[in-house]
């Protein structure tokens, strides 16, 4: 077989349409095709699209359904695009809107991306809808070469026009420049029958070359394609005024490989060799050579029209009804070779034939049979009426390459790109026929929705490439833990699901379940480092639990979710209870919206004190919401939402300003200087006004920098490792301090700890909880400490409650100290009470620890 990897796209060529209202999806489309040589152009709605479409022409369209203005329905219905169109058009879609799709599909869509999208997907169906394009109008332009092949004109008129359909073509670069040259009668010499854009200068010379004489006599001289990239020695001639170029010079060939003619076509120079380009070339030279045999006579050639047996086209003559009256000597080849078994010529032409014929016949145009299989390539039948008589011409064209870009773009259109397994596509259609096939057979089914743990802070800190590795790996874990008559399916991000089959008892799932987290829990080396991650699964029963794919889906994420909040890496069966926790989130949600504008959020402080001076040196800022129900809710209860959301970024903003406005109100109230600490999330440090919002806040409430810290996680500050160092670079060259916030629990912190500018460590509450009681722990405080001091940072532990854990860290070298021992996240009101009247901070032991910050 070929080898269609050939089939390579130089994507400098291309331009891309993206059409869609919304600019965090034309942004994630320009951030994931940014190392492509893609030329992007965007459009907010269907208007402006169309305009741009005439405008630049481009080779594929990213079409969203939903916009203002024109949809993209209303796009698709105006756009007709024509069958010899060089453009592809992909959808984006949202999951399960089978109804959208169906639409799509009468109005000639095939090609779907669903929301959310990855940049592997993306590509890959951007490449498979460039082929997808060529192919189908390079065999629109076939077509057109082959109708002017059937009109009886003069040889040097077909072969103009033929020059003109090739000009024509934005795919191949080639110039406007080029000739097709004839064999004369009975000698070696070619002559030029038609010429498109040469220069007057040459002309005269080319009239007529001896073989062996120049490119084109070269190329006729070895029956071989000739290129080069720039006119050197075995261009005999040189001509005044001639920019430089290169040649394609294509041998027009007979079945019993007689050189009879040449195309000489004019390229840039330098231009690269390529295998599609010349490909297309030897089937137009096929063309040429049929339409050279049919009119050559032995007067030379005249516009006498007679059956072309000697082509090495397969070309069959038909009745009406389909029944062959003539063919040539490579048809009848093909047709054995498609049917080896059958004698009777008639009976051995593809399914469908006949019928295409009539087709063509009756609407008096050409048309085209379905692609068939001749043992490893694919032809179809090209039919023409013929205008003088009630038969048809057919020409077999090999059609292998749009074949195989078809079958990989529907299993695109079926599987996710990165990890191979089944999409949301395949994964509904086959829960459709499990749980028709199940109920047949009164079995029972089981779902598994699996969100992965601690996926986001790996991405976010080793990169996206790491990330795809896990994913990838996840996939091949998974495999592994159930039947090949179960599915699994990459629902999309880092969620899957399985479908098992012929469950007899919940045991059995329980069983799988368990082996799934305990095959997901084995650690992964990512980068040089091994990193642990959970999974949790949520499971819903078929049909107790749902009698549709979407109820039942819907069911099993439900118990995913609640089993990540509750308590990650576990299962959990579906309850019907579950739909009100679910309901009362999005409610929760939905007034989480309104909170900033309704001034609904609050900030507590919690002491933080020098032991040694015995005295208040800061304050960690704290956000809490007055929610007008439910009353003061912590963070736990809505910084997840918040981020999952979008809304932790303008969250943390609020409280930028808000503690440096309240930092200022102490100070001008005559208070002694102290510093506010507020903690930033991996969304905010995002921002690409992030340092532009911190000096701001600075200036509007005209606190000092140093009097302002930022408090950063080890895997914020990990993600995207030299823009963080740039940013918190500038921010400690103002002044203002920087500390590294639950120190210890990361996987890569001594790694980067030298190049980040932080100037103090927060050891977390986890060690200091146990510190007194548990040797690894308090081996792991003074460790901390001990590095502090050797890089010259400040340190803090947060989480103390006793006297026995403050001794301790007093004894270890730590002198400031965060925790309930001293105070619990209070009003701005009691700070400056404990502030007005010097009141030491008393000791608290009755708090729950989830109160704090």
């Amino acid at each position: 077989m070929k080898n269609h990897k050939s089939t390579i796209i130089n994507r400098q060529l291309y331009k891309i349409l993206v059409i869609d209202d919304e600019e965090a999806v034309r942004g994630a489309i320009k951030i994931s095709l940014k190392k492509e040589s893609y030329e992007l152009i965007f459009a907010e709605n269907g208007k402006i699209g169309l305009e741009k479409y005439y405008e630049h022409r481009p080779v594929v369209i990213i079409l969203d359904l939903r916009m203002p203005v024109m949809d993209g329905f209303e796009f698709l219905e105006k756009l007709q695009l024509s069958s010899t169109a060089l453009c592809s058009v992909i959808v984006l879609t949202g999951h399960g809107n089978e109804e959208d799709m169906e639409r799509c599909f009468r109005l000639g869509i095939s090609t779907f991306l669903k929301k959310p999208f990855n940049a592997y997907e993306l590509k890959g169906l951007i490449r498979h809808a460039i082929l997808l394009g060529e192919n189908s109008y390079l065999q629109g332009v076939t077509n057109t070469i082959l109708q002017i092949s059937m009109e009886d004109v003069p040889l040097d008129e077909q072969f103009r026009q033929i020059l003109d359909v090739l000009f024509s073509i934005p795919w191949l670069t080639i110039e406007s420049k080029g000739s097709v040259f004839v064999v004369e009668e009975k000698s070696d010499i070619l002559v030029m029958k038609a010429q498109h854009g040469l220069p007057d200068e040459i002309k005269p010379m080319c009239e007529k070359v001896p073989f062996g004489k120049c490119i084109c006599g070269l190329a006729a001289s070895k029956g071989e394609l000739v290129f080069v990239d720039s006119i050197d020695d075995r261009h005999e001639n040189r001509y005044p005024g001639i920019t430089p170029h290169g040649h394609y010079c294509v041998p027009i060939l007979s079945a019993e490989k007689e050189i009879l003619g040449v195309i000489n076509l004019y390229v840039k120079e330098r231009h690269k060799r390529d295998i599609r380009e010349e490909r297309f070339l030897f089937s137009v030279a096929g063309i040429l050579s049929q339409i050279i045999t049919s009119k050559k006579t032995t007067n030379g050639f005249t516009g006498d029209r007679t059956f072309p047996d000697d082509t090495p086209y397969p070309i069959l003559d038909v009745d009406k009804d389909g029944n062959i009256l003539h063919l040539n000597r490579a048809a009848e080849t093909c047709l054995k070779r498609y049917n080896p078994t059958m004698n009777d010529i008639d009976t051995i032409l593809p399914d469908g034939f006949k019928e295409t014929v009539k087709t063509c016949r009756e609407n008096n145009t050409p048309a085209d049979t379905l692609p068939f299989a001749v043992g490893e390539e694919y032809l179809i039948w090209q039919l023409h009426p013929n205008q003088t008589n009630n038969n048809v011409r057919a020409y077999a064209l090999n059609v292998t390459d749009r074949v195989i870009a078809e079958r990989e773009a529907l299993r695109l259109s079926h599987h996710d790109i990165l990890t191979g397994l089944p999409n949301r596509t395949l994964f509904f259609d086959r829960l459709s026929q499990n749980m028709e096939q199940n109920k047949r057979n009164h079995q029972k089914l089981a779902l598994l929705s699996l969100g992965l743990d601690r996926f986001k802070p790996i991405n976010d800190s080793l990169g996206y490439d790491a990330g795809d590795k896990l994913l990838k790996e996840i996939a091949g874990r998974l495999k592994e833990c159930v039947r090949k008559a179960d599915t699994i399916a990459r629902m999309g991000g880092d969620e899957f699901a399985v479908i098992l089959t012929k469950i007899s008892k919940e045991h059995d799932t329980i069983l799988v379940a368990k082996k799934i987290i305990t095959a997901i829990n084995s650690p992964v080396r990512l980068k040089g480092l091994e990193c642990s991650i959970g999974v949790s699964v949520g499971i819903a029963v078929y049909s107790s639990n749902g009698e549709t794919p979407e109820t039942l889906l819907a069911n099993a994420d439900r118990a995913m979710n609640i089993s990540k909040k509750e308590s990650k890496n576990h299962y959990q069966f579906y309850r019907p209870d579950m739909n009100e926790e679910v309901s009362e989130r999005l409610r929760l949600e939905n007034d989480l919206r309104r909170a900033v504008e309704r001034k609904e959020l609050i900030l507590h402080y919690q002491p933080q004190m020098n032991t040694m001076k015995n005295e208040l040196t800061g304050v960690e800022a704290l956000v809490r919401w007055r929610h007008p129900l439910r009353g003061i809710l912590s963070p736990i209860h809505f910084i997840p939402i918040a981020q999952e959301t979008g809304l932790l970024a303008s969250i943390d903003r609020w409280v930028l300003y808000s503690a440096c406005t309240q930092n200022r109100e102490w100070q001008d109230s005559g208070f002694p200087n102290m510093t506010v600490a507020v903690n930033l999330s991996g969304d905010f440090l995002k921002q690409r006004d992030f340092v532009d919002t911190v000096t701001d806040a600075l200036e509007k409430s005209r606190l000092a920098p140093e009097h302002l810290e930022l408090e950063l996680t080890e895997d914020i500050v990990l993600h995207d490792i030299d823009s963080t160092i740039s940013k918190l670079t500038k921010l400690k060259e103002m002044g203002i301090a920087l500390s590294l916030d639950d120190f210890g629990t990361g996987y890569s912190s001594l790694r980067y700890l030298k190049k980040l500018p932080i100037t103090r460590l927060k050891i977390d509450r986890s060690f200091v909880t146990d510190i007194t009681t548990d040797a690894d722990d308090a081996a792991i405080v003074k460790t901390i400490i001990a590095m502090a001091n050797t890089l010259r940072l400040g340190v803090i532990a947060e989480g103390v409650e006793t006297k026995e854990q403050l001794d301790f860290l007093n004894q270890s070298g730590c002198n400031e100290i965060q925790g309930y021992y001293f105070g619990k996240p209070t009003p701005s009101e009691e700070i400056m009470r404990f502030l007005q009247n010097k009141v030491k901070f008393e000791t608290v032991h009755s708090i729950p620890r989830s109160e704090a910050g």
